[in-house]
C-alpha cells in the first residue's frame, strides 16, 4: 500500500498536511456518510497511522526497496533476453540454411 497515494499527498507533504489529507479522506470514506465504505476508511486511516507516526521512516525505505527491487529485476529480464538473443542468433535468424523453391 502506498500511503501516499492513499491519502493524495506528496512525499515532502508535513504533518499538518498529512492530518488535513486524512480528515478529508475520513469524512468521505466514512461509513455513515454518503458514499463512504468501511474498506476505504479503514485504509485511509492505516495511511494516517502510517504516515503520522514513528513508523513513517520505515515506510519510506519499504517504499524505495520495493522501486529499487523491481528495477532490478527489470534489469535482470532485459539481460536474460540479450543473453538468448545473443547466444541464440545463429540458430534462429541464419537464413543460410533456407532454401527458396
Amino acid at each position: 500500500m502506498n500511503a501516499y497515494r492513499e491519502l493524495g499527498v506528496r512525499r515532502s507533504a508535513t504533518a499538518a498536511e498529512v492530518r488535513a489529507a486524512w480528515r478529508r479522506a475520513a469524512a468521505a470514506a466514512h461509513p455513515d456518510a454518503a458514499g463512504g465504505s468501511a474498506a476505504a476508511f479503514r485504509r485511509a486511516r492505516e495511511a494516517y497511522e502510517l504516515l503520522s507516526g514513528p513508523r513513517r521512516g520505515r515506510h519510506e525505505r519499504d517504499l524505495r526497496d520495493r522501486a529499487e527491487l523491481r528495477a532490478a529485476w527489470g534489469l535482470v529480464f532485459l539481460s536474460a533476453v540479450f543473453l538468448f538473443c545473443v547466444i541464440f542468433e545463429p540458430v534462429l535468424w541464419d537464413r543460410s540454411k533456407r532454401r527458396r523453391k
